[in-house]
């Protein structure tokens, strides 16, 4: 596959492992004749445009579509001019052999403006609709000294991510205990527990675990809400190696036992037993429950109910009107962009050129 692309990442969007991404676009130095010229324009364009620069498309994806229609035989690039703002995607953007160019000619996707990082791509959806949390959302075990302070959006019942971006940042998902920043070691998780025991497909937690936390997972099991999961450092070393994490589902509580257990499937036992057997002395963490939402930055969806709470930090709350000022972005896909040539007929088959995405050219 001949696919040249030249992109600054702004933040990758992420469902658990890779649900959406950002990408910003370009111009780069001039390039072969060119045979045709589209428009894209978010804010002032229309789908049912034809394309020109005074009739621009809203859509990359409808411009992808019409470069399909004059691409069988270039005879020059064809350009597609995409005006600054960013493209929140519906759907995955994919590219297919039918979208390649050829006779040698490239198709060339680019920033209208040629000002780098002036157009995203992102595969995600912005969350509006922000509310005061009150009282009312004790009942829901968010924490008293949240309240007024948390803010909340319905979201439809079922939405299921695992990350969500605030000002292009990724917010911490509520967890216990806290997460904090250590500019020496960014990528530290640290305030850890320590499990006193466990197996293949659990652990059991000690006195670190507060009453409330454990108080919030027993009501969202009650409730049949149980989203809650526990991170937590595995391996064959005593407490886990450094470079080893897992992230499983909990599925049960006991407070009698004190244990923890994985979402279990009972006709695919392998399914979230773990690669090493817990025992004491384990770091761990536990996150996905509105009882630990309890600092700035962090989230917690109800991803029965669709009910997404954030603490925003105070610099994301407007002074004068008290409301959050935050753009907030929720992934809706795991692929952003896809370039998706036709399948061998058998593994050993000969690649067939033509039947790969070729000749297509993302520049920024």
């Amino acid at each position: 596959m001949t696919v040249k692309i030249r992109r600054t990442i702004t933040r990758a969007l992420a469902l658990c492992a890779a649900v959406a991404a950002s990408m910003t676009m370009a111009v780069t130095p001039a390039h072969a004749s060119v045979q045709v010229t589209f428009y894209v324009d978010g804010v002032n364009g229309n789908d049912s445009n034809p394309g020109t620069s005074n009739a621009p498309f809203r859509t990359i994806d409808m411009a992808r579509q019409q470069v399909a229609t004059v691409n069988a035989n270039m005879t020059g690039d064809i350009d597609v001019n995409i005006a600054p703002g960013d493209y929140y995607l519906s759907s995955t953007l994919t590219f297919g052999p039918a979208d390649s160019g050829t006779n040698g000619y490239n198709i060339v996707y680019q920033s209208g403006d040629g000002v780098p990082g002036s157009v995203r791509i992102i595969g995600g959806s912005l969350v509006t609709g922000w509310q005061t949390t009150t009282s009312a959302d004790l009942a829901n075990d968010l924490p008293s000294a949240s309240v007024g302070h948390v803010f909340k959006t319905q979201l439809p019942a079922g939405t299921n991510f695992n990350t969500l971006y605030v000002n292009d940042n990724r917010a911490v998902m509520a967890r216990s205990k806290n997460y904090t920043y250590d500019p020496r070691f960014p990528a530290s998780s640290n305030q850890f527990l320590r499990t006193t025991g466990g197996d293949t497909y659990s652990i059991t937690y000690g006195s670190d675990l507060d009453a409330n936390s454990i108080q919030g997972l027993v009501n969202a099991q009650s409730r049949g809400q149980l989203d809650a999961q526990f991170v937590i450092w595995s391996g064959y070393a005593t407490g886990g190696s450094d470079w080893y994490q897992e992230t499983l589902p909990i599925g049960n509580v006991d407070t009698s036992g004190k244990r923890l257990t994985v979402v279990k499937d009972a006709q695919h036992p392998e399914v979230n037993r773990t690669h090493w057997t817990f025992s004491s002395d384990y770091r761990y963490f536990v996150q996905g429950n509105l009882s630990f939402l309890d600092a700035p930055g962090e989230y917690y969806l109800n991803k029965t109910t669709g009910w997404l709470y954030y603490y925003p930090n105070a610099s994301e709350i407007n002074p004068g009107t008290g409301a959050i000022n935050v753009s907030v972005v929720r992934p809706t896909m795991q692929k952003a962009i896809y370039f998706k040539g036709a399948d061998k007929a058998s593994l050993s088959a000969v690649p067939n050129p033509t039947q790969q995405v070729h000749n297509i050219v993302l520049n920024g």
